[in-house]
């Protein structure tokens, strides 16, 4: 993630950003989906790194089936794929986004 923001920030250097690792004391630490943490650990881990004071502001957003039902199609392909790949032992490729 820290390479990610350094490549986005040298093409935009008006925006300035610093990634933080967050433990998921919530859930677990096993649990390393980004989605699963929670208000109370970024507020709680982050609080020291800002003088105590943390605003988090969160958005809600209303997803329609029909909207993403593409990106699903896409996901499960990907799941096949990878699940074959992984009962036959190969080392299943790594897919990261464009930038």
């Amino acid at each position: 993630m820290r390479r990610l923001a350094a490549k986005f920030m040298k093409q935009h250097p008006d925006i300035k950003g610093i990634v933080y690792q967050i433990r998921n004391d919530f859930f677990g630490e096993m649990i390393t989906v980004s989605g699963l943490l929670t208000g109370t650990d970024l507020k709680a881990q982050l609080k020291y790194d800002f003088g105590g004071e943390v605003f988090l502001q969160t958005r809600h957003y209303h997803i329609e089936r029909n909207e993403v039902e593409e990106d699903i199609k896409y996901l499960e392909a990907a799941e096949r794929k990878f699940w074959q790949q992984v009962q036959r032992k190969e080392q299943p490729a790594l897919i990261l986004p464009e930038i």
